[in-house]
């Protein structure tokens, strides 16, 4: 597990509707937990070390992949400034990155 400083403030959570129906809120927490600690799932090693190197400047994308019950794969993804945690399943990451997208133009709109 890797060393993970997390602002006080804590990030908002965004699920996938299938998320919301499939997986319990325990796990999806838990998964997010997980994240949050640095405990990147089943990401390649390469991936590891982008998480670790995103985290480090503060920006970028911070990827962690797990499983359901029933062995299917989904993912969390956060910002390096953690302003947010996603959980989703990898299909859903072209929703994802629209859902991404409008966020920023709002955010940048209110500032």
């Amino acid at each position: 597990m890797n060393k993970v400083t997390v602002p006080l403030q804590a990030p908002c959570v965004l699920r996938s509707p299938r998320v919301r129906e499939e997986l319990t809120p325990a796990d999806w927490f838990r998964a997010a937990m997980r994240h949050i600690a640095g405990d990147w799932g089943e990401v390649s090693t390469v991936q590891q070390r982008e998480n670790q190197q995103n985290l480090a400047a503060g920006s970028g994308r911070l990827l962690s992949a797990y499983r359901t019950g029933t062995g299917e794969m989904f993912w969390v993804m956060s910002e390096g400034d953690w302003s947010d945690i996603a959980v989703f399943f990898p299909e859903e990451f072209e929703e994802y990155r629209r859902v991404r997208a409008s966020l920023d133009r709002i955010e940048a709109a209110v500032q």
